[in-house]
């Protein structure tokens, strides 16, 4: 299970945090000052989508050295990107998935399981959730199957993106941009003789994905495994996880395989519309 906290102070202005303490800290105001900053450039970089060194020591009124070793810092981290052109620090994708970490954390899993249940007893195969998670899939949920053998993937499990379909699903809602960006990042290791490990043929997959709004790992993560995925999307429409049938091969040959792609889109858009009418109250839908 992983765990945010967040610590609660005084807010003060960004001059005040500037400043050396010199004094302990009162009730209140335990404060690391330095974690109080670069969380400053960060909202102050989200508000104006893209600033320079010059520009946020304006807003702040903060030292020069000051500015530019935290926000060094951050783009070390993978929290903020320079831009090659005009130097501007801009958010990383690493924030976006951090807050689809914490909502899938507090709502999805609870949300999803009646779901995945039913879909487990329909299938009779394991069913997983996962969401992105540092580059990779982490496995949030996971119903085995009945039968002797299935996959060995584990609540917790942590798997690459580009030879999973869970992974493959969450490139694919990505925009072009950053999903290049990912990509390039990305050691596309070899682990079957079916694993993409050419950034080409991976960034035209992610297009038929996007098109047909479903992933498949043809033995690509796992020899003798196949699995389909399905994206789970939030109340803006925003993909925050995916979900998929998996097993092996001999079970599960390419004509099974496509035959519950209709169950699996249609449980992942079951899961979705419950997650966008918990989040709103006045939302309603009719199912036919």
């Amino acid at each position: 299970m992983i765990i945010y906290g967040i610590v609660t102070g005084r807010i003060e202005t960004p001059k005040e945090l500037d400043q050396e303490e010199t004094t302990a800290p009162k009730r209140g105001e335990n404060l690391i000052r330095s974690i109080g900053k670069a969380f400053t450039i960060l909202e102050l970089i989200g508000r104006e989508k893209e600033l320079g060194i010059a520009e946020m020591i304006k807003e702040l009124g903060w030292k020069k050295s000051t500015v530019h070793r935290i926000a060094s810092t951050l783009e070390e981290l993978g929290y903020l990107q320079q831009t090659p052109t005009s130097l501007k620090y801009r958010l990383s994708f690493n924030l976006f998935t951090l807050g689809n970490l914490t909502k899938a954390n507090l709502n999805l899993p609870g949300t999803a399981l009646p779901f995945l249940q039913e879909l487990q007893r329909d299938t009779d195969e394991s069913i997983y959730l996962g969401v992105m998670d540092r580059n990779e899939v982490l496995y949030v949920e996971h119903l085995p199957s009945h039968h002797v053998l299935q996959p060995l993937i584990h609540l917790g499990f942590r798997a690459p993106l580009h030879c999973t379909a869970i992974g493959k699903v969450l490139l694919s809602a990505l925009s072009a941009e950053d999903a290049r960006r990912l990509i390039r990042q990305t050691d596309l290791k070899k682990l079957t003789p079916n694993t993409i490990t050419s950034p080409r043929m991976l960034a035209r997959a992610i297009l038929g994905i996007r098109r047909k709004g479903v992933a498949m790992d043809n033995e690509e993560f796992h020899v003798g495994i196949r699995s389909i995925a399905a994206p789970i999307k939030d109340e803006m429409g925003k993909v925050i996880a995916g979900i998929s049938i998996a097993g092996p091969t001999v079970r599960l040959p390419m004509e099974k395989l496509k035959g519950l792609l209709d169950i699996l889109k249609a449980t992942a858009e079951s899961i979705s519309i419950d997650l966008k009418s918990k989040a709103s109250p006045n939302f309603t839908t009719k199912v036919k």
